[in-house]
């Protein structure tokens, strides 16, 4: 047995009222499966159920079995016996019928004999019938198919019960071999000759009364027969009773003797399950102290009081305790006080103490640690008071990763500064709390300038320590209540709580002063942070967090757009801000359309003068709005510049074009040239270049039909990208057009570094030719100079057909405008009314 400590005053008052129901109804908590091994034996084994059950499926298994078997096989044979019984009896109540039939068959004759009168004879006849009914049945009973009619008639002849007849017929048809039944069976057989004799005598009785004087000697000899009969037959009926009462006799000394052995057996077998028990309750209590003490696990017993009476070593090494000291404390010491559960009393509230879960246990040093707690009630013996067996498994360094995951969840790993997350988290939360209409909150966004450049320079180490130190100075600037957190990259967001935008300001202009500070970083010159801010005032009318988080980051790009390191206010009617916000509705539109497959390619011809036969035409693009609209690019497309997505577009635009292509093999066999614009900021990016090739490899056939134009400006703004991709898609086969040629004010010097197909004059050079003599001199000059390098020249935005004979005189060879067609769906030149091929 356990070692169990004295009664002891507990620190907390107990009833164990709430656990009779638990009690009564034998119900535990079954330790849960994540215990392992050790603590699932432990429970099983101090659980009065789990033994039982255990019993019953291992060690009580052969007496179990024997038991059955023993119980089958005496209900076989008792079946066997009660129904060789009821046969014997049914049998013997028929020999009575037979006898007395027999008896009064003799006296009727004899009466008969001396009086002559026919009633008499015919008592005797019918008397009669009953041996012979009974010798009917049984010749039907021996036939191979039984005449069940022929049974059921002579029996009932024989003044048998019906329903012994069954049990008859089979003791007759499979018993013949059972002791003494066979010889009255024989003897049975034997008596057929008397029964026919005497019936024969009947008939000659009958014949002898029949004269009109019987003759005395013949009635006197029919006597003498009569009773020679009666005699004979009577001995055989008692030798045939005898033999049948001789057989119920041994049936019922079988059942004793089976009796006997079946309970002698049964008393074996219950010897053999009482040791069987005794050695599990042995070796399993040996075994279970061994598990306890020996289990990774902390396994502790409790009384009903919350007394400690016994505790592992792992239970003491986990809570820090000596066993012994472990053994004097009570549950209300080693459990956190807001883990113990107490009914409305405050007594222990077991009911739900059992319920498994995570739960804190205070140190002997008075540390806390998390434990997962599994408890069940060990249900007592005789005159054995219930305990509680609880397993504890140690989980506080889960506990500890997980909270370092939570935090790193929502903070940033370089600054530790809250993330983007955490920030829209804690301003939900900010305008969800109820607040007076004059409290009111400033949101800051805070941008780095010239931060890549830091990077670029420095090396990625000293960009990280610059921020971290940005960082740090903005945190040493905040008041009790405010907050910084990281958004990405080189932007931050302030909270300045309970303050205005006017006080936000002055605020932010102090911060802005001590941020300009040099900063020294190890072996190199000293780095002067730059930053724009961005402020919106939070009020009560703040709706939500994504329109906050808006208008400080338009502010803030704003304040970077006038110069740079300065701070700007969010104001609803300020037109630039006002402006930003709309560009910003046009990017979500602009990319749910690309989404949705609404951006749509429209195409116009470009006329060649010496041969308009020739098909040649520029991609444009449109976008149908949700509510079906078809918009022009200028209402979307300077809202996609301005925020740098142009690639976005173009990299949709070139896949739409070469899958509609390449499905129209008829089209692409009559198609000349197809120019497509591209966004500058596309030939800015290397990767872009590399989608390109990726997409001529893909489409071979149509990179000779394809021609590229990219504008002047572009040119201009970054010369290096845009020749290394002219050259590589040339080099492809793929022509290139410089667009807007005029616009950006570009030195004619820049063609001879830039190698083009095409050249496209600015539609402002000819939008006026034959009103602007200005105009034509330009016109005429750019037609001169692509004629003199071999380069195509087109005109475009020709506004009327009267200007063409002009420009071709002025060297123009192709033309472009709305007088000339105007921009419809591709789909109209892909499935024209009819295709008719053109030559050259």
């Amino acid at each position: 047995m356990l070692t169990r400590c004295a009664s002891r005053q507990a620190g907390i008052a107990i009833q164990t009222g709430p656990l009779r129901p638990l009690l009564s109804s034998g119900a535990h908590w079954a330790p849960e499966s994540h215990w392992g091994g050790e603590g699932r034996t432990a429970m099983a084994q101090a659980n009065g159920g789990g033994q039982i059950m255990q019993l019953v499926r291992g060690w009580l298994t052969l007496p179990l079995a024997l038991l059955i078997g023993i119980a089958v096989c005496m209900a076989v044979v008792s079946a066997l016996l009660i129904e060789i019984q009821s046969g014997a009896t049914a049998w013997i109540v028929g020999q009575s019928h037979w006898s007395n039939a027999q008896q009064e068959s003799v006296y009727w004759m004899e009466r008969y004999l001396g009086s002559g009168n026919t009633a008499d004879l015919q008592s005797a006849c019918r008397v009669l019938e009953v041996p012979l009914g009974d010798r009917a049945a049984r010749v039907a009973i021996e036939q191979p198919v039984i005449d069940w009619d022929a049974v059921y008639a002579g029996l009932g002849a024989g003044r048998n019960a019906r329903e012994d007849m069954p049990h008859m017929v089979r003791l007759y048809r499979y018993g013949q071999q059972f002791p003494y039944l066979g010889d009255a069976i024989a003897l049975w057989k034997r008596t057929d000759g008397d029964v026919l004799q005497l019936s024969a005598l009947a008939d000659r009785a009958a014949s002898v009364q029949a004269a009109t004087r019987p003759d005395p000697r013949a009635l006197q000899a029919l006597r003498d027969e009569l009773h020679v009969l009666d005699g004979r037959m009577r001995r055989d009926a008692s030798q045939f009773l005898g033999y049948l009462t001789r057989c119920a006799r041994l049936l019922h000394d079988v059942m004793v003797v089976c009796s006997l052995v079946t309970l002698l057996l049964v008393l074996i077998t219950c010897v053999l399950a009482m040791r069987r028990i005794r050695d599990y309750l042995l070796s399993h209590e040996g075994r279970f102290r061994t598990a306890f003490q020996q289990a990774a696990l902390g396994m502790v017993k409790f009384d009903l009081r919350g007394n400690v009476l016994d505790a592992n070593a792992s239970m003491a090494n986990i809570l820090l305790y000596r066993p012994e000291e472990l053994q004097a404390c009570t549950l209300a010491e080693v459990m956190h006080p807001e883990d113990i559960k107490l009914d409305s009393r405050g007594m222990l509230d077991w009911p739900k103490l059992l319920q498994s879960g995570e739960k804190r246990f205070v140190r002997a040093d008075g540390g806390v640690m998390w434990g997962r707690w599994s408890a069940s009630l060990v249900e007592p013996g005789p005159e054995e008071p219930t305990l509680v067996l609880a397993v504890i498994e140690d989980v506080s360094h889960a506990h500890d990763l997980a909270d370092q995951v939570a935090f790193h969840a929502c903070h940033d790993a370089l600054t530790g500064l809250i993330n983007r997350h955490e920030i829209e988290r804690r301003l939900q939360l900010l305008i969800e709390l109820p607040r007076s209409p004059q409290m009111c909150h400033a949101l800051c966004f805070v941008d780095m300038d010239y931060f890549k450049l830091v990077n670029d320079t420095f090396g990625h180490a000293v960009g990280d320590k610059f921020l971290c130190h940005f960082a740090d100075v903005i945190t040493m600037q905040l008041r009790p209540g405010d907050w910084l957190g990281r958004l990405g990259g080189d932007e931050f967001a302030i909270l300045l709580a309970n303050t205005d935008l006017p006080q936000a300001r002055a605020l932010l202009e102090g911060m802005h002063a001590v941020l300009g500070q040099p900063w020294s970083h190890q072996g190199g010159r000293p780095l002067t942070p730059s930053c724009s801010f961005g402020v919106v005032e939070i009020r009560q009318s703040a709706s939500d967090v994504n329109s906050l988080m808006t208008a400080a980051d338009l502010a803030c790009h704003a304040a970077k757009e006038e110069g740079r390191n300065r701070i700007r206010c969010f104001n609803e009617t300020d037109v630039a801000l006002a402006q930003r916000r709309h560009d910003g509705g046009w990017i979500s539109a602009v990319q749910l359309a690309i989404a949705e497959e609404r951006l749509l390619l429209y195409a116009q011809k470009i006329q060649v003068l010496s041969d308009p036969g020739r098909l040649q035409y520029e991609v444009l693009v449109r976008m149908r709005a949700s509510d079906g609209r078809v918009l022009s690019p200028g209402e979307f497309l300077p809202a996609v510049e301005r925020y740098g997505l142009g690639r976005m577009v173009d990299t949709y635009v070139l896949e739409s074009l070469c899958a509609q292509l390449s499905a129209n093999p008829m089209h692409l066999a009559i198609l000349d040239l197809c120019h497509v614009n591209l966004s500058a900021q596309s030939i800015a990016q290397p990767d872009f270049l590399d989608f390109v090739c990726a997409l001529f490899e893909r489409y071979p056939a149509l990179v000779p039909k394809l021609c590229m134009e990219i504008t002047e400006t572009a040119v201009i703004g970054d010369l290096e990208h845009a020749q290394r991709f002219v050259q590589s898609v040339r080099a492809r086969g793929c022509h290139v057009a410089l667009d807007d040629f005029g616009s950006g004010m570009a030195s004619f010097g820049y063609l001879k570094q830039f190698t083009v197909d095409v050249l496209k004059i600015d539609c402002g050079f000819v939008r006026n030719y034959a009103h602007d003599a200005v105009d034509r001199a330009a016109v005429h000059s750019i037609a001169q100079v692509g004629l003199a390098l071999g380069i195509e020249v087109v005109a475009e935005g020709v506004e009327s057909e009267a200007d063409i004979p002009g420009l071709r005189d002025a060297g123009v060879g192709q033309v472009q405008g709305f007088s000339l067609h105007r921009p419809c769906p591709l789909e109209e030149l892909l499935h024209p009314p009819q295709l008719v091929p053109v030559s050259g």
